[in-house]
């Protein structure tokens, strides 16, 4: 089974004080107001994972996936999410969300599997972090990821 979602959304700050990456995949078509409450719930997301608050203006957003035509609202709906949080080095640094339009459409091993993936992932950046900086310092690919990360939770507790 694959986890089931019609939007994703990766909050990454790397650094404290740094502006925070914010990519929303939209597999199925979504208007500007779902992409607009996804950024906020992402946001919260961090807000609760980190303990801190994170400015709208401090986040860069880019959207990737299907979007709907200006003027033209799809019925796509957030009902329920699914979070897990990235760590780097015992300090957050990010978060990755999971939208349904389906309510309760996460189950269990969802989030076992959220949590596999960002720890995959976690694992990796943290070897390119330590390749990257010497091999790539100019181009700076390589600070917009994160290293680590929890467990994931249920992200509709977090609003």
């Amino acid at each position: 089974r694959i986890i089931p979602f019609e939007l994703a959304a990766a909050l990454v700050q790397v650094e404290p004080g740094r502006k925070a990456s914010l990519l929303l995949h939209c597999p199925s078509e979504a208007g500007e107001a779902v992409r607009l409450a996804a950024k906020e719930r992402a946001i919260a997301a961090w807000s609760e994972a980190s303990k801190s608050s994170l400015a709208e203006d401090q986040v860069v957003v880019r959207v990737t996936g299907k979007r709907a035509p200006p003027g033209t609202q799809p019925p796509l709906l957030l009902a329920d999410s699914l979070a897990a949080p990235l760590t780097v080095e015992g300090r957050p640094a990010g978060v990755i969300v999971l939208f349904s339009s389906r309510e309760q459409a996460f189950r269990e091993d969802d989030a076992r599997l959220l949590g596999v993936l960002a720890n995959q992932t976690a694992a990796t950046v943290r070897n390119l972090r330590c390749w990257a900086p010497s091999a790539a310092a100019s181009s700076g690919w390589w600070s917009a990821w994160p290293t680590g990360s929890s467990s994931p939770t249920r992200a509709t507790s977090w609003w």
